[in-house]
């Protein structure tokens, strides 16, 4: 898949945004759960409905988890904390009605050809995989699946008998209205369009440490800067004061084609990057709670967005305090060693896994100022809140994706 060079992607800048908006709810101050909110253990909506709640919530950035349809527990849990954040009393039970802007709820997507060419495969064995120049989707199910926001095993009950993972292109797919859907070819973009002006940056400040009095040539262009390059597009941005469209006015986006793994693999090389807000913007505040398995990010007193996340082991915990961010980047590669993953101790023999959707932290890393330690994506969505991390804190791609665009150097992350 060919990207734009610098020049046009600077132009598209707004259309790329648009394509990832992220938009924090308008919240009322955050208020102390009442003791005597509705506590329905018996209130079990039909699928369809749960379904519409959450991608309405996702939508909001009070993130359910994967989308299967089930009352469960992030979905619930979300759906607490979203009406907390409106400044209403907590109640499980939900009108449906709330949620009729998720209209409709599903939607039919057409296989195309980039799809099927984005899929490759990943060796079982790590020495293998370390020699693989991505660690790509291995099944149209599995892409689908992080597109959409849905578990697989939900997205394959609701398209029965049809088999999603030998469609061929021109097939239809049903699945989960999600605007906007989540998509690898963004993310290189957005790589690509960084990298490069960090290059530009990094060539004006090189120029004018040769020659600090050097005037331009009257017509001569003007040197890049920080002022005259482009805003950099880190990700998406959070507009926390402004009130979203109305769903029914968002019209949804046709998704971005698939990455080739080719075109994954040739994406500028992955250290980390510094993220271009200015680094005294610490407005958002970011709390993990490891025994609820949620990120809760606020803005002074104010919840703006939650997430479910999987955080570390009793062997290996995810360590307690303030930290902050110190850099973040987009497809990453990961060092793989055996005895960091056992016991935390680094050794001299790991191997070097490379970027995409399948490497285990998946399509970001945001590392904070605790060596090691960091938010990421991951390869496996569906563990989510139900398995234990390294010390990390993993979230699935779609909501790490978000997480990316929210933070910059010097954001405090609370962790207890």
């Amino acid at each position: 898949m060919t990207f734009p060079t610098s020049a046009t992607l600077a132009g598209c800048c707004a259309l790329l945004l648009a394509a990832v908006p992220v938009q924090a709810v308008p919240a009322a101050p955050a208020k102390k759960p009442d003791p005597s909110a509705k506590n329905d253990t018996n209130f079990k909506p039909p699928q369809d409905e749960t379904v519409r709640l959450q991608i309405f919530l996702d939508e909001q950035n009070f993130g359910p988890g994967k989308i299967d349809g089930a009352y469960g527990g992030f979905t619930r849990k979300s759906w607490l904390r979203y009406q907390e954040a409106q400044g209403k009393q907590p109640d499980e039970r939900f009108d449906a009605k709330t949620f009729a802007s998720v209209d409709p709820i599903y939607t039919s997507y057409t296989v195309a050809k980039d799809d099927l060419g984005a899929l490759g495969v990943v060796p079982k064995a790590i020495p293998e995989q370390a020699k693989n120049k991505v660690l790509p989707y291995e099944t149209l199910s599995e892409l689908l699946g992080e597109r959409y926001h849905v578990g697989v095993d939900f997205l394959k009950k609701i398209n029965a008998p049809k088999n999603i993972d030998t469609m061929k292109e021109g097939d239809k797919v049903k699945v989960p209205n999600v605007v906007p859907p989540f998509n690898l070819a963004q993310v290189i973009a957005i790589r690509t369009y960084t990298k490069e002006r960090e290059q530009l940056l990094k060539e004006a400040r090189d120029k004018a440490k040769a020659a600090p009095g050097a005037t331009p040539a009257p017509g001569a262009s003007p040197t890049p800067s920080a002022e005259n390059v482009p805003a950099a597009m880190p990700g998406p941005t959070v507009p926390v004061s402004a009130s979203p469209p109305p769903a029914s006015e968002v019209p949804a986006p046709a998704p971005a084609a698939s990455p080739s793994p080719d075109a994954l693999a040739s994406a500028p090389d992955n250290r980390p990057v510094l993220s271009a807000r200015p680094a005294n913007d610490k407005r958002l505040v970011f709390h993990v709670s490891t025994k609820d398995s949620y990120l809760e990010v606020h803005d002074g007193e104010r919840l703006v967005a939650c997430f479910p996340i999987t955080p570390g082991s009793t062997a290996i915990p995810t360590p307690k305090g303030e930290w902050h961010v110190v850099a973040k980047t987009l497809l990453p590669e990961f060092r793989w060693d055996k005895s960091v993953l056992m016991t935390g101790k680094r050794s001299d023999v790991a191997y070097q896994l490379p970027p995409g959707p399948n490497n285990p932290v998946g399509i970001t890393w945001i590392a904070l100022d605790k060596p090691g330690i960091g938010m990421h994506g991951t390869a496996t969505p569906d563990t989510i809140g139900r398995s234990a991390s390294h010390g990390c804190i993993r979230l699935s791609n779609w909501d790490a994706f978000k997480v990316y665009g929210m933070v910059t150097a010097g954001t405090k992350v609370i962790i207890d």
